[in-house]
């Protein structure tokens, strides 16, 4: 008897969560070889990984979930918060956005490719439950550029209105200039 097409998407959840660790490494080494990604070679594996193993769970539970249901949302909720976080800590680790979103592009044809491979293996796929889960993955894709951006532009402005401020604390380069041309003057009168 034929899987149902749910039953088809929680077998290919199972086949890509059996595979995460290739897809890791390939998408690690993907991105190496990659000659703009340049901050990213500097990181510990655990630094690299960052939240994209979280991300990766939020991919499967969505392709395991019956659509619109609870666990669908939360995948989708988990996808959100976890591409916040992922945008934050490249912040911090000193990615250039440009680097932020070819990493994900990386990673998209990573677990495209991987799913290439596993349609190969599994013929009785259907073709609509490859469509659906190239579809979620470019939901997940977008989501994480998405959501990895909105937070840097957070981080952006955060710091913009951090250096203004500091700015208006500072006493103007005029200022400065004229209390010491004042001091040198008033040596120079002084008996």
């Amino acid at each position: 008897m034929p899987l149902t097409p749910i039953q088809q998407l929680a077998s290919l959840s199972d086949l890509l969560a059996a595979r995460r660790e290739a897809i890791l490494a390939a998408w690690r080494k993907m991105d190496r070889a990659d000659p703009e990604q340049k901050t990213g070679r500097a990181l510990t594996l655990g630094q690299f990984l960052d939240h994209i193993p979280a991300i990766l769970d939020a991919y499967e539970l969505k392709l395991r979930s019956r659509p619109g249901g609870a666990d669908a949302r939360s995948a989708d909720a988990e996808k959100k918060e976890e591409g916040a976080k992922h945008g934050l800590h490249r912040w911090q680790q000193g990615y250039r956005l440009k680097e932020l979103i070819s990493e994900c592009g990386h990673l998209q044809l990573c677990v495209f490719e991987e799913l290439g491979n596993i349609v190969a293996m599994r013929p009785d796929l259907e073709p609509a439950t490859l469509m659906e889960a190239h579809r979620q993955l470019l939901h997940l894709i977008d989501g994480t550029i998405s959501e990895s951006a909105a937070q840097y532009e957070r981080m952006q402005q955060a710091e913009a209105a951090s250096r203004v401020v500091d700015l208006m604390k500072a006493p103007p380069p005029w200022m400065k200039l004229n209390s010491a041309a004042l001091r040198s003057s008033t040596r120079r009168f002084t008996i």
